[in-house]
């Protein structure tokens, strides 16, 4: 079975960046003491590479999370 983060396109290097971002609400949310500018430079380094696709779901993320 064929997964759309196995795949190397658009949608693999989408949904792995969403999943980052929630997974920090997610956190915040259960309490864990995450750095938010650490989280700020993770993202930022993220986007050197394709940066598109990652732009995309880290703006969707943010909207969909705060």
């Amino acid at each position: 079975m064929d997964l759309l983060t196995r795949k190397p396109n658009f949608w693999s290097e989408y949904w792995i960046p969403y999943d980052r971002v929630a997974n920090f609400w997610r956190l915040k949310k259960l309490g864990a003491d995450v750095s938010y500018l650490a989280y700020l430079a993770a993202l930022i380094v993220a986007l050197r590479q394709k940066p598109l696709p990652r732009l995309l779901a880290t703006l969707y993320g943010l909207i969909t999370r705060i």
